[in-house]
């Protein structure tokens, strides 16, 4: 199925650019860096909640915003925030459910962009949290009053269908963090040599032909220095490279990052 690229609604360009966009399907094959954020509701619309409202806060702190009425297309309800220049993260997201213009439940995501990669964020506007109002800077979920922080690159890959609430958990995508204890493949050249002639080349003083190569490591999520570890020698709590390689948190004053999203002033 093919449509045309959306229309631009609104664009920031001050130390971040984003484009905020009703989602559709395109058949561009060039990478994009992209967040879907699709906000759903186990409350009945339009009965329980009628309207639903989104802001999404760039890095800049400028804020674009959309919403529609739930009379006009049922939940869920897509946006795509494209990000074009600038930081990648933090990015607030703000849902609300309202009825009759009146606030009935809302739901607060700070997470970030992942470089040429289409994620998807669902926001969960819930029965539970009708009416909550959560102390500090915690907003109402799943588990109750907490934490709004999701890191970007813990987000799984759009996948073209857009998630419900109850539905199962997406595949866990690849992410920046050291690599797990499973047991190495076997190498490929465990069996016995065929009988084949062999070629001029030198053979190396590896175990096989897949032998690792050792080199300095690297913060581009692959084990350089062959320790059975991916970027160990980088810290992915730090201002440089917060949740993931190279995210660095960057035109905002004072930042931390303590668990892999950047916050500003202290932490």
């Amino acid at each position: 199925m093919s449509r045309p690229a959306p229309a631009t609604l609104s664009v920031l360009a001050v130390a971040v650019a984003l484009a905020l966009t009703p989602f559709v399907l395109s058949c561009d094959d060039a990478p994009r860096t992209e967040i879907v954020v699709v906000v759903d509701s186990d409350l009945s619309a339009p009965g329980e909640i009628d309207r639903i409202e989104i802001d999404v806060v760039g890095p800049d702190e400028q804020t674009l915003s959309t919403g529609g009425d739930l009379a006009d297309e049922p939940l869920p309800r897509s946006v795509g925030v494209v990000h074009e220049a600038g930081d990648l993260q933090p990015v607030e997201v703000r849902a609300r459910g309202l009825l009759g213009g009146r606030l009935v439940v809302e739901r607060v995501v700070r997470t970030g962009f992942v470089k040429d990669e289409t994620v998807v964020l669902l926001v969960a506007l819930l029965r539970s949290c009708a009416g909550v109002t959560c102390g500090g800077a915690q907003s109402c979920g799943e588990d109750g009053c907490a934490s709004p922080d999701v890191a970007g690159v813990t987000l799984p890959s759009w996948t073209g269908t857009e998630p419900r609430i109850g539905d199962p958990p997406p595949p866990p995508r690849m992410d920046g963090g050291p690599r797990d204890a499973g047991p190495p493949p076997p190498p490929a050249d465990s069996g016995p040599r065929d009988a084949g002639p062999g070629d001029a080349s030198v053979p190396d003083a590896g175990p096989g032909l897949d032998a690792c190569m050792p080199t300095t490591e690297a913060c581009n999520m692959r084990d350089d220095d062959c320790d059975g570890m991916v970027d160990e020698d980088f810290d992915l709590t730090s201002a440089d490279h917060c949740g993931a390689c190279n995210a660095a948190c960057r035109g905002m004053g004072r930042v931390c990052c303590p668990d892999g999203v950047c916050r500003r002033g202290g932490c």
